[in-house]
């Protein structure tokens, strides 16, 4: 009869490369990655205001960090300020909200 013999593996740490996330462990015997799915780190933002005459595109409808906010004027109109805005792991929208006018 075969006996398996399975090493004893044993863990000196974990941490997470933020590049790949991968998590991976530092062992006697080498680095084991582990993938994992993961998140925006961070609180969401609420839904970002809407000049009057402008429409605003999302790059995602989850709200989370990291979500761009575009807006873009009507026919007539011309935007003043910066026409993205970009939700913060704190959960605000950075910079000021932009304005149409003509």
């Amino acid at each position: 009869m075969l006996a398996l013999m399975s090493p004893i593996i044993k863990y000196h740490y974990l941490f997470l490369d933020c590049s790949t996330l991968e998590e991976n462990i530092l062992t006697d015997v080498g680095i084991i990655k582990l993938k994992k799915h993961i998140g925006w780190i961070g609180e969401k933002c609420g839904h970002p205001a809407v000049p009057a005459n402008a429409k605003l595109a999302l790059s995602s409808e989850s709200l989370d960090p990291g979500t761009i906010a575009t807006y873009t004027c009507d026919d007539g109109y011309e935007l003043f300020g910066s026409p993205t805005s970009t939700c913060s792991a704190s959960g605000v929208w950075q910079g000021e909200l932009p304005f149409c006018g003509n």
